[in-house]
C-alpha cells in the first residue's frame, strides 16, 4: 500500500534529502534538475524566494518511490503552487521509480496535492505526453478536478546512430551539402577545436563558464537583456547549478575555439542516455561563419563517438536552427489543475473555466481538455 508525505519546510525536506536525491538519480528524472541542492538554489535565486515543497510517495517497505517538487506561487489572490521550471530550467517531470506502479504513485501524488490547500496548480514547462504527467492527469480526471491542458510548442530531439556517417546519411541531401559547406568555410578561417570544458578541474571550469557567459552577453541575447549575465540572480543560480553538476559528473560545457579564441558554447546536462542542451550562443562578430551550426556538428560527433548518449534534446521551441538536426519531437505545454469541488474551491475552478472559455473563444487548437 503506497502512502504520500508532505515536506513543506526546510527541516522536513532535509529529512528526505538523501532518499530524494537517490530517487532523482535512478528514476529517469535525471540528476541535472531534480537534485535538492539544485531545487533549493532555484527557489532561492529564480523563484523570488518562494517556498519549496516536496510531495513524496513511499511503498510498503518505506522506500521513497515517487516525488513531485513544487514552489508556492506569488499571487496573493489565488493561493497555489507551480512546477520548479521556467524557460531556462525545467525540473519538468515527477520522479517515479522504474519498478513502481505508475497509476498508484500518480494517485498518491494527487492526494498530496489536495492536502496543500491550494486553489490551483500551474504545472508549466512540462512534456505533456510523458507517461507520468498523463497518469497524474488521469488521476485528476477521476477526482473530477477542473483541468486545462495546453500544448505550447514542439521540442526537437535527435536519436543518435552508431556513427556520424549514419547520421549524415539520415539527413536530406541539401542539409548534408549545407553542413559540409559550413564546415569547409569555418575550417578555412583558422584552426578549429572543440573544448570539452567539463573535463577540466573546477577552477578552470569556472573560468570557462565565465567565458561562456561573456559570449552570450556579446550576442543578441545581451542586447535584449535575456543573457544569463544580465541578471545577477540568474547568473548565481547557473554558477551554483554548474558547480553541483560538475561534481556529479553530468554537466557538459563545450566551447568552440577558432585559433584558440572561444566564439561559441553549448551548456547542458547528461541525464541517463539523453543530453539536454540548456544554453547555446555565439559571438555575433563571427556570424558569417555559422559558428552555431559548426558547434552542433562537433557536439553531435562527440556524443556519437562517446556512445553513451543516444538522444539529443534541444529543450527550446522548434525553429529553423534546430529543425535541421532533429529527427523526432515531443510536445511541451502547461497543465492547470484546480482541486476540490465548486462548493469548496470556486476561485480555482472559476479560473480554469475562464481560461478554457478564452481558449475556446480564440479558437485555440492547443486546448486539449476542458474543465468539468
Amino acid at each position: 500500500m503506497y502512502r504520500f508525505e508532505l515536506h513543506p519546510d526546510r527541516q522536513s525536506i532535509d529529512q528526505v534529502r538523501q532518499l530524494w536525491n537517490h530517487l532523482a538519480l535512478v528514476s529517469g528524472g535525471g540528476i541535472g534538475c531534480h537534485q535538492l541542492e539544485v531545487l533549493d538554489s532555484f527557489s532561492q535565486h529564480l523563484g523570488a524566494e518562494r517556498k519549496l515543497t516536496l510531495i513524496t510517495v513511499r511503498d510498503q517497505c518505506g522506500q521513497v518511490i515517487g516525488g513531485l517538487p513544487l514552489i508556492s506561487t506569488p499571487s496573493r489572490l489565488i493561493t497555489g503552487y507551480q512546477t520548479v521550471s521556467n524557460e531556462w530550467f525545467q525540473a519538468r517531470q515527477p520522479l517515479i521509480a522504474g519498478d513502481a506502479e505508475l497509476s498508484q504513485v500518480a494517485q498518491k501524488l494527487l492526494e498530496g496535492m489536495s492536502q496543500l490547500q491550494a486553489k490551483s496548480f500551474w504545472l508549466d514547462w512540462i512534456a505533456i505526453d510523458d507517461p507520468a504527467w498523463r497518469a497524474i492527469l488521469s488521476a485528476a480526471e477521476q477526482q473530477d478536478w477542473a483541468i486545462q491542458l495546453k500544448a505550447r510548442f514542439e521540442v526537437g530531439i535527435a536519436h543518435l546512430p552508431a556513427t556520424w556517417q549514419e547520421f549524415e546519411i539520415s539527413q536530406s541531401k541539401n542539409s548534408r551539402k549545407r553542413c559540409r559547406s559550413e564546415w569547409k568555410q569555418f575550417s578555412q578561417a583558422g584552426q578549429v577545436r572543440l573544448q570539452v570544458a567539463t573535463e577540466d578541474d573546477p577552477e578552470k571550469l569556472c573560468q570557462s563558464l565565465e567565458l561562456a557567459f561573456q559570449i552570450e552577453l556579446e550576442s543578441w541575447k545581451g542586447k535584449q537583456q535575456s543573457a544569463i549575465a544580465c541578471q545577477s540572480e540568474t547568473k548565481e543560480f547557473y554558477s551554483r547549478w554548474a558547480s553541483h553538476l560538475h561534481r556529479c559528473g553530468s554537466l557538459r560545457l563545450f566551447l568552440l575555439r577558432l585559433d584558440d579564441q572561444a566564439i561559441a558554447f553549448d551548456l547542458g546536462v547528461v541525464e541517463g542516455n539523453r543530453y539536454r542542451s540548456v544554453k547555446v550562443s555565439y559571438k555575433e562578430s563571427h556570424m558569417a561563419l555559422s559558428p552555431g551550426h559548426v558547434l552542433n556538428q562537433l557536439v553531435f560527433q562527440h556524443f556519437i563517438a562517446d556512445g553513451r548518449v543516444k538522444i539529443m534534446d534541444t529543450v527550446g521551441p522548434m525553429n529553423d536552427a534546430n529543425r535541421r538536426w532533429s529527427n523526432d519531437s515531443y510536445r511541451m505545454g502547461r497543465l492547470i489543475l484546480a482541486p476540490g469541488t465548486w462548493a469548496n474551491n470556486v476561485t480555482g475552478r472559476s479560473l480554469v473555466s475562464l481560461l478554457n472559455a478564452r481558449a475556446a473563444w480564440a479558437g485555440s487548437s492547443t486546448s486539449i481538455i476542458s474543465s468539468k
